[in-house]
Formats: structure tokens, sequence, C-alpha cells
């Protein structure tokens, strides 16, 4: 059975919401996964605002068990520039 590559590397313009601050970086598209996610390390190094869910998110792997990481329990709002 053949894999087909189902990823695309883009470079996008993400704006804070809060501060208004920019980041320009490559971001991956993942055609299979129907959420967003982010790094929570660049969120926490260029202190992003964070909003936290009502009710938490569970995170599952592809196998369908549940990842080790627990559930998703909190969120950013930013803008999305292509």
């Amino acid at each position: 059975m053949e894999i087909k590559q189902q990823q695309l590397d883009v470079k996008v313009q993400l704006t804070t919401l809060n501060t208004i601050e920019e980041f320009t970086l490559t971001v991956l598209v993942d055609s299979r996964y129907m959420n967003l996610c982010i790094n929570q390390t660049f969120i926490e190094r260029n202190k992003i605002n964070i909003q936290k869910y009502k009710n938490p998110i569970p995170y599952y792997n592809a196998d369908s068990s549940q990842n080790k990481a627990g559930t998703i329990t909190e969120f950013v709002k930013v803008k999305l520039n292509i």
C-alpha cells in the first residue's frame, strides 16, 4: 500500500488579537486533521493570551487511543494571514 504525502508547509503571518504583535512563520497544513494546533512553547515564549475551554476536549492519537498528554484545556485566538 502506498502512503501519499498529505501535508503542505505554508509561510503565514500570525497576529495576536490582544497585543497586535505579528509573527511570520512556516506552518504545517495537514489535510487529515480537522482542527488547528499551535506549539505551546511558542505561545509561552511570545506571551500570547491563552483562554480556557469551559469543557476540555479529549485528544486522541491516529490509532484512536487517548493521547498521554491528556485533554485540550486551553486555546488562543489569532488572526492568520496566508
